[in-house]
């Protein structure tokens, strides 16, 4: 959908008809928030805009939508997408993140010790070479996180500190990703 479509006697650039009202109009959402088949511009952008790769097709009328979007399913490309959701985290969350859970490590109190500020799980890490695979966790925390954020300390206590200030002030966000589910012909996801 372009911004030329949205006024009311605009000419379809394919077929040179004049389109409907943006409120009649027919949409083919393949991917989005919800696919389907929708009526009205609004509700189609709505569903598509702001989505990771969200595409809606015009239709002259509802069959044709219907038509696209079944075709769409059988070629497997109607996606349900439920994007990137961001909580930020209070002082009553300290208890449950990484860095503050009764297993945690708390020592050694001098070593590299990370905050992970904007992740998939914000918390307290050490860094030990003793302990190759808290690595790859730490990576795969801010990896494709959009503003995914560590500091690095040289003292537990001074992690801490900055971790609780800012847990204080609501800068801890846990980010959960998109999620995205190729919808199947008899409606499975």
């Amino acid at each position: 959908m372009s911004s030329q479509d949205s006024d009311k006697d605009v000419p379809c650039i394919e077929c040179q008809y004049e389109l409907p009202p943006p409120d009649e109009r027919w949409y083919s959402v393949v991917v989005g928030r919800s696919p389907g088949v929708v009526q009205g511009q609004d509700h189609a952008e709505r569903n598509w805009r702001g989505v990771s790769g969200g595409a809606a097709f015009y239709c002259p009328d509802r069959p044709s939508a219907e038509q696209h979007f079944v075709s769409a399913l059988h070629r497997g490309e109607a996606v349900h997408v439920i994007p990137e959701v961001r909580i930020r985290l209070g002082s009553q969350d300290r208890a449950t993140l990484p860095g503050f859970r009764v297993h945690d490590p708390y020592s050694p109190e001098n070593a590299t010790w990370v905050v992970v500020s904007v992740g998939r799980e914000p918390g307290i890490y050490l860094i030990d070479s003793s302990y190759s695979g808290y690595g790859l966790t730490l990576t795969s925390n801010v990896n494709g996180v959009s503003g995914g954020h560590v500091i690095k300390f040289k003292s537990r206590s001074a992690a801490v500190e900055e971790f609780e200030r800012m847990l204080s002030v609501s800068l801890i966000v846990r980010v959960v990703t998109e999620v995205r589910a190729v919808l199947m012909s008899d409606g499975v996801e």
